[in-house]
């Protein structure tokens, strides 16, 4: 794996630097945490040179690069102890929240299973202020009953 990182090497690989030393059979991969101007402009541009020209996978060393890596044609994430430890912790953390919150929606989830779907979405959009319509035939509107029973979940949940 080549590694950029200036701040700790005093000096910036330059993109042919890069080109010369992955064209060597066991490099397969990079970690950039260059100072590159294209690549602090455009990780994404950066991430497909060094996969699709150069042939290499790119991993992101850390800061902004790490937003959205593997969407934008990165390999993957690759810090040290410690920044890794701190990820997983954050992760977990969010992961709670998110299954909290999901646990709240549950309800609404119940509601559409046992009626219609469209009409508990557009049911639920109305009585929220977003008034869209009814169902487009066969499939009908709520009845009275059932749309009471969207909104008590809804105002429930918030």
């Amino acid at each position: 794996m080549i590694y950029t990182n200036p701040n700790f090497q005093r000096v910036d690989l330059t993109l042919e630097v890069i080109a010369k030393l992955a064209a060597h059979p066991r490099i397969r991969y990079i970690k950039d945490a260059s100072t590159i101007p294209a690549a602090i402009v455009d990780h994404e541009s950066m991430r497909r040179y060094f996969k699709r020209i150069l042939g290499i996978g790119a991993y992101s060393g850390g800061g902004d690069a790490d937003r959205g890596c593997r969407l934008d044609g990165g390999t993957g994430l690759s810090h040290s102890p410690p920044k890794r430890r701190a990820l997983q912790s954050l992760h977990r953390r969010l992961l709670d929240d998110a299954m909290k919150l999901q646990r709240r929606l549950w309800r609404l989830n119940e509601a559409f299973a046992r009626y219609n779907l469209a009409a508990c979405i557009k049911a639920g959009l109305a009585i929220q202020g977003y008034e869209v319509g009814d169902p487009v035939p066969p499939q009908a509107a709520l009845t009275a009953d059932e749309r009471k029973v969207v909104e008590a979940v809804l105002r429930d949940i918030g």
